[in-house]
């Protein structure tokens, strides 16, 4: 089921933020799915109002190099 993969409140970012706030996101904070805590591996963007624009994947940032 997908409540078993998805939180129903992910984390987000904003597209102004820098990719290093992204990965500060990444690496201290958790969500919950379906009752389990879970590391973060993506994370939508979103814009002011609330609207997911695009997608900030932690894997990106590794084979890009920018962390």
């Amino acid at each position: 089921q997908v409540s078993e993969v998805m939180s129903p409140r992910p984390l987000t970012i904003g597209p102004d933020e820098l990719a290093a706030e992204g990965l500060h996101l990444f690496d201290t904070r958790t969500t919950t799915v379906d009752g389990k805590p879970r590391r973060v591996g993506d994370m939508p963007v979103v814009d002011d109002e609330g609207r997911p624009i695009g997608m900030l994947m932690l894997k990106d940032l590794l084979q890009t190099g920018i962390v």
